[in-house]
């Protein structure tokens, strides 16, 4: 039952990693358009 416990955690945390990174890149590219492609690291 541990090792069922074990993987299906890892699972989530691969799901949730891949999701967060997603919504990173989108507001990355979102802030880099608003900006005409110029600076914006310091609006995230």
């Amino acid at each position: 039952m541990r090792v069922r416990i074990r993987h299906a955690f890892a699972e989530i945390n691969r799901r949730n990693l891949a999701a967060n990174v997603q919504a990173s890149f989108q507001r990355r590219l979102r802030a880099c358009i608003e900006r005409e492609g110029h600076h914006f690291e310091h609006v995230l």
